[in-house]
């Protein structure tokens, strides 16, 4: 069962507060303001804190910096849903804190990722709860990050998964091929209905909206069902969409439209009432990467290409990017005057939104770990030494705050044990 670390120091102070008496409030003022003159604070002598400084315009500055350190492993990836920004680490520890000013809020240890071959997927957040699949469970927590309950399953999940109300949609791994599953998180049984894929895999997460769930296979195939019968939704032949290469990057889809990046080598932009292509972009190399779709504009990282930016709505059937951006790998934010993305050293660089053009670039390149943002240029990341970030680009002048400068020498020798 999935348990709290006793013996982390937030987890040991939250047990072990100290108990206060009514004569505290007698000094407490001039603990305050002994505090002040000697200088200290929340940050004071702590690795990786630069001073509030005056902030230059194109640089990035951090609107909040969380330490949960690397004593439960190193972080290795970062999510943002809702309120919520996750951190895992390579012992399947997950660190949730709150989105808006970074604290801790809880620490939750699933066992089933510690375990050889097990896998722990993406979170996903309810209304009511925070679901963790792993391979052959669904960890629930409430939304303070106690545990609730463990819900095990009868065959392998396969990708990350999606939720709407009360349902989970995720890629599953049955004896004779991948499936389709929903599964209903309030109930003990394993799932509510399955759509079979014979001798393939389901690897790439669905994407649901309002009462349409779209799936993609390993053997090509790309289906709308229904969420009430799970019954096929285009008027196709077997209502299936077919690519010419295995589906496993994770659909996109749009108030009109579904992005599937085929290992066919194309990105293909079709129609969600009907499936029909409106256009499709084919790269030199297959696509594994899930794109990134802004208001006017799709982005996908080509291997040994680069960041590849596409008009979602002006140009041919075969689609010619806008600009490419050697070097880098992620998408990581967007502006109304940048593009922001992740290089191959890890440095965060602010691109020109029109022309790809590199603006500035963080002076650290030390993060592990980012959050893909397709709605604004907040960028959550996460550090060899286990810090999580909340940065943003300074786009205007007048402004205080730290700069996301290098790690300061305590930092980099944490980072080196």
């Amino acid at each position: 069962m999935a348990t709290l670390n006793p013996e982390h120091p937030v987890i040991a102070h939250l047990l072990n507060r100290p108990r206060l008496v009514p004569t505290l409030a007698l000094f407490f003022p001039t603990i305050v303001l002994t505090c002040l003159l000697a200088g200290c604070g929340p940050h004071k002598n702590t690795p990786d804190y630069n001073p509030p400084q005056a902030l230059n315009v194109n640089t990035f500055t951090r609107t909040w910096s969380s330490p949960v350190g690397t004593g439960n492993g190193q972080i290795t990836r970062v999510y943002a849903q809702g309120n919520f920004v996750f951190a895992y680490t390579t012992n399947g520890t997950v660190y949730v804190l709150d989105r808006n000013d970074g604290h801790i809020i809880g620490i939750n240890n699933i066992a089933e990722a510690a375990r050889a071959g097990g896998r722990l997927h993406a979170p996903v957040v309810l209304k009511d709860a925070i679901i963790y699949p792993t391979s052959t469970s669904l960890e629930i927590y409430n939304l303070d990050a106690t545990f609730n309950r463990s819900k095990n399953l009868h065959y392998s999940v396969r990708s990350d998964a999606v939720g709407s109300g009360r349902y989970l949609y995720y890629g599953a791994d049955y004896t004779n091929g991948g499936r389709l599953v929903e599964s209903d998180v309030d109930s003990r049984l394993d799932h509510r209905q399955e759509l079979m894929f014979p001798k393939v895999s389901v690897s790439s997460r669905p994407v649901v909206i309002g009462d349409i769930v779209y799936c993609a296979a390993e053997n090509g195939d790309v289906v709308a069902v229904s969420t009430d019968t799970f019954h096929a939704m285009w008027a196709l032949p077997h209502g299936t969409f077919h690519t010419y290469g295995a589906v496993v990057a994770n659909l996109i889809a749009d108030e009109a439209n579904l992005y599937i990046a085929s290992t066919d080598s194309t990105l293909y932009c079709i129609a969600r009432n009907n499936a029909k292509v409106k256009w499709q972009y084919q790269a030199s190399v297959p696509l594994r990467e899930t794109p990134a779709v802004t208001k006017d504009t799709v982005f996908v990282a080509v291997p040994e290409v680069g960041l590849v930016a596409i008009s979602k709505d002006a140009g041919e059937y075969n689609r010619r990017p806008k600009w490419v951006a050697p070097g880098i790998t992620e998408f990581l934010g967007v502006d109304d005057q940048h593009i922001y993305g992740r290089r191959t050293d890890n440095a965060i660089v602010a691109m020109d939104k029109n022309s790809g053009q590199v603006m500035f670039t963080s002076a650290r390149p030390d993060f592990t770990a980012f959050v893909p943002n397709q709605d604004g240029n907040m960028i959550y990341a996460a550090t060899k030494s286990g810090r999580v970030m909340a940065i943003k680009p300074v786009l205007t002048p007048g402004g205080m705050g730290e700069v996301v400068m290098a790690p300061v020498k305590g930092e980099e020798i944490a980072s080196s044990r």
